[in-house]
């Protein structure tokens, strides 16, 4: 070794160790392009089921605005606003990576050890010291997604959102690799020379933020409540009878069935037989099905929002009038006075052949009549209000056992 020469053998020696490194690194390269390859696939099985999901979101959401549109419909529009942004520049991207791969045969679309090359996008991308139209347009297309996505939202969008929509769809020039050396255009640092499946996974990259993005927004546009609100997965056991009343003994029949309730929903309106069936009832007006004629009978004392139906000579008296008896007044708002005005100067005053339907039987019988309840009712032997009200008061009913959480509820749905 003396002057420094190497032998003939050790010269051969390292040049097999030459050999041996450059190997080693091209079987690496390969493994990295396959990565890069792979990580592809995982982005785009991803972006699939994001675009399911977000269907699902918007579809609901449709519905919802629909249905109510006093809350959803803004925010159904906005959402419409930013799906058509993030669809747009999605399908750019599809396009865009089309192209890359247009000289590509279909059998090595998959083959990604064979995409170290970097010509193809240089190519549509770059220009001497600049870049083709291509190149602008890729960059103006992002910067346009990310304000457009920023104007929608607002100065008043969640914080962290709009930090994650600046962030994943930043384009500002990246810092040099050294200190002396200038910025570079994040076009340049990302793309330039880049192998070609590495270009492709960070365009696949960039519809997986879009789908993201998307996403996050639906969820925060309401706080965190959109997704339980219009996803209807909240399935519950549902009894559905054959008939809506039965006499007692008689056999019940009827399904039970799995179904999906929204507990948002709150109607607006109730269409029965073309008639808008949500405007209260109101004492004397005519209820009109088919051929039916019904005339409401406003008879409060029970509770304040008590009704009878008359039908022809058919009375339905609810729990205004009973057999033998009449309806408790000690809930509800209820009214032992209204009910000696509903009973004396309204039901009372019917033609005694009127047929009596209380909502309750009696040991059997389930219907009356006026005459014989003004003859043999023992409430109604009374003379006076006062009378009334004292029998009212002395009855000494227990509670029913839900009464307090049930007027609750009434009285949260519109009843008085």
């Amino acid at each position: 070794m003396a002057g420094g020469k190497l032998s003939p053998r050790q010269k051969m020696i390292n040049l097999m160790y030459l050999i041996f490194i450059a190997m080693l690194a091209m079987q690496m390269d390969k493994k990295v392009l396959s990565s890069f390859g792979f990580m592809k696939e995982k982005i785009e099985d991803a972006n699939v089921a994001s675009s399911t999901n977000i269907d699902n979101i918007l579809t609901s959401l449709n519905t919802k605005a629909s249905d109510q549109p006093d809350k959803f419909a803004d925010l159904n529009t906005k959402a419409k606003e930013i799906n058509k942004l993030s669809e747009n520049l999605f399908i750019y991207m599809s396009a865009l990576k089309d192209s890359i791969l247009a000289d590509t045969d279909d059998e090595d679309k998959a083959n990604y050890e064979s995409m170290s090359g970097g010509d193809r996008l240089d190519e549509m991308f770059f220009k001497g010291e600049g870049l083709t139209a291509k190149g602008e347009e890729f960059v103006v297309n992002i910067n346009t997604y990310r304000n457009q996505l920023l104007s929608i939202l607002g100065t008043s969008a969640n914080p962290d959102l709009i930090t994650n929509v600046k962030k994943r769809f930043n384009t500002d020039p990246e810092p040099a690799r050294d200190d002396d050396s200038p910025e570079i255009p994040w076009i340049y640092s990302r793309y330039e020379g880049m192998p070609m499946i590495t270009s492709l996974a960070n365009i696949t990259q960039i519809q997986g933020d879009v789908k993201n993005t998307e996403a996050e927004i639906y969820t925060n546009l309401l706080g965190g409540q959109l997704e339980s609100e219009v996803s209807l997965t909240n399935y519950e056991g549902i009894v559905a009878l054959n008939k809506t009343a039965y006499f007692a003994g008689e056999r019940v029949e009827g399904k039970v069935v799995l179904g999906r309730y929204d507990n948002t929903l709150i109607p607006t309106e109730v269409i029965l037989n073309g008639r808008d069936a949500t405007d209260k009832v109101k004492d004397g007006q005519v209820i009109e099905i088919d051929s039916l004629k019904i005339k409401s009978l406003y008879t409060p004392g029970h509770t304040s929002d008590s009704y009878s139906f008359l039908l022809d000579n058919h009375l339905f008296t609810g729990d205004t009038l009973l057999i033998n008896g009449t309806g408790r007044t000690d809930f509800q708002n209820g009214s032992s006075e209204d009910a000696y005005n509903s009973l004396f100067n309204n039901l009372l005053k019917l033609p005694e052949e009127t047929l009596v339907y209380p909502g309750h039987d009696y040991n059997g019988k389930f219907s009356s009549t006026i005459g014989n309840e003004k003859k043999f009712n023992p409430r109604l032997q009374v003379k006076s209000v006062n009378e009334y009200v004292d029998i009212m008061s002395k009855l000494n009913l227990a509670r029913p056992k839900m009464i307090e959480s049930n007027v609750s509820r009434n009285i949260q749905s519109g009843a008085n």
